[in-house]
């Protein structure tokens, strides 16, 4: 079995972006609605006062077609 590794926004644009539009999340309870695997929500959950993530896919079936 090969593994293949890639690597997702090396530039780090989705974080960037994000913090462009929701400012400062010091103190902030978020709620991130279809969240997937939370990929994106560990880059600011370290900053916020609280985070809860759902997904309305059930783990596991989220990249079958």
């Amino acid at each position: 079995m090969t593994l293949l590794f890639v690597r997702l926004d090396p530039e780090r644009n989705e974080p960037a972006a994000l913090f462009d539009l929701a400012g400062s999340l010091s103190g902030q309870s978020v709620l991130e609605i279809g969240c997937g695997d939370g990929r994106l929500t560990w880059l600011y959950a370290d900053q916020a006062g609280s985070v809860l993530g759902i997904d309305p896919k059930p783990a596991g079936r989220r990249y079958r077609r």
